[in-house]
Formats: structure tokens, C-alpha cells, sequence
């Protein structure tokens, strides 16, 4: 069960890494029109997709030694 929130995890950092333009406008579609993410939302948020998918392969590591 623990492989199926650590594989969320890391499509989550993954999607965040990849497309943090695209998860501001999901998030945000009904407060704004037209609008963009600054730039250091979307740095933020990259830089946040990158500690995901670490924190979720140090998990994975630490749940195959037990």
C-alpha cells in the first residue's frame, strides 16, 4: 500500500516538475481569467516537484531496506 502513496507522490513532483503552468491554471481557473503564474510561483514550484520526487525515491529506498 505504502508503493501506491510514494508512487503519487512522485507523479506529483513529477507533473509539478514538468508542468507547474498548467497545475497554476487547474488550481486557480475560477478566481482568475486570463491569467499567468509569476515567475516565482512557477520556480517555487518546480523547485518543489524536484524535493518531491527526491523525497519519494529516498522512501522507496528506505521502505525495500526493511
Amino acid at each position: 500500500m505504502q508503493y501506491i502513496y510514494l508512487t503519487a507522490l512522485a507523479l506529483l513532483g513529477l507533473c509539478m516538475l514538468i508542468f507547474p503552468k498548467q497545475l497554476w491554471k487547474i488550481s486557480n481557473f475560477l478566481w482568475t481569467q486570463k491569467g499567468d503564474p509569476s515567475n516565482l510561483y512557477t520556480s517555487l514550484m518546480r523547485i518543489s516537484g524536484a524535493a518531491f520526487l527526491v523525497l519519494a525515491l529516498i522512501l522507496f529506498i528506505f521502505c525495500r531496506l526493511q
